[in-house]
């Protein structure tokens, strides 16, 4: 099986007190998130900056769930 923590981090859940948006309101709470897929989202978000620098017609980006 293939050691899924050594390409993206630590694949186990995390707890932590964050901001988020919630029925329309920004709300402190605990969530539950893996490291492992924020830093995989993270580097989905840090690619389009680089995209949008080398091509500035680009005007949005979209994100879905």
């Amino acid at each position: 099986m293939l050691q899924l923590d050594t390409y993206v981090g630590n694949i186990k859940k995390h707890t932590q007190a964050l901001w988020v948006y919630e029925n329309d309101n920004m709300v402190y709470r605990n969530v539950i998130f893996v490291l492992g897929l924020y830093k995989i989202f993270d580097k989905i978000l840090v690619n389009v900056v680089d995209n949008k620098q080398q091509n500035p017609s680009m005007d949005y980006v979209k994100v879905l769930p």
